[in-house]
C-alpha cells in the first residue's frame, strides 16, 4: 500500500497556489510539501493543517494505493 498526494497538487495547481503560499498559510514546512509532492509518508498534523487552511477534506488530498 502507498500513499498519493496527487489530488493535493492538482488543487494547488488549478488555484494556482505556489508550495511557497500553501507553506506560509498552512504553517506546514516546505520540506514537509516536497515530500508530499514525492509521495512520502508525513504526520497527519500536517494533513490536517492543509486541510485547515484550505477548507478540504482528507479525502480531498490523500489517496491510498493498493498494490
Amino acid at each position: 500500500m502507498r500513499v498519493s498526494y496527487e489530488k493535493l497538487f492538482l488543487y494547488f495547481f488549478k488555484n494556482n497556489i505556489s508550495m511557497l503560499s500553501a507553506s506560509k498559510k498552512s504553517g506546514v514546512s516546505r520540506n514537509t510539501l516536497l515530500k508530499m509532492k514525492n509521495n512520502e509518508p508525513v504526520h497527519l498534523n500536517a494533513i490536517l493543517a492543509l486541510c485547515n487552511a484550505y477548507n478540504l477534506n482528507l479525502t480531498d488530498i490523500i489517496e491510498i494505493i493498493k498494490e
